[in-house]
């Protein structure tokens, strides 16, 4: 049977079983639309992994990023130097520096 039909099956079986009649009754359509898209908890479990993964990656980048300008700043190295070799402007380079202080 194909998931729509199989939906709606289930709710018309519902329906005359008693259960949640009210409810299904008022809100059939609703239900119908919802329950067709189909959940894919592996899918959404990868996705989730991935953007949590990606988060922890551009910190871990920012903070090397930081430690370095650090470094770089504490050898002499002009902003404008840091800049150019670490490829952000200098007024992303000044505020890096800000807010790692």
């Amino acid at each position: 049977m194909e998931l729509d039909a199989a939906v709606e099956h289930a709710v018309d079986e519902c329906i005359r079983e008693g259960i949640l009649k009210d409810f299904l009754q008022k809100n059939r359509v609703e239900v119908l639309k919802v329950s067709i898209f189909e959940y894919d908890q592996e899918e959404e479990e990868k996705k989730l992994r991935k953007a949590e993964f990606e988060a922890g990656y551009d910190t871990g980048v920012m903070d090397k990023v930081k430690e370095i300008i650090q470094y770089m700043l504490k050898s002499g190295e002009p902003v404008e130097k840091i800049a150019r070799y670490t490829g952000y402007t200098v007024e992303e380079v000044k505020e890096i520096i800000k807010t790692s202080q």
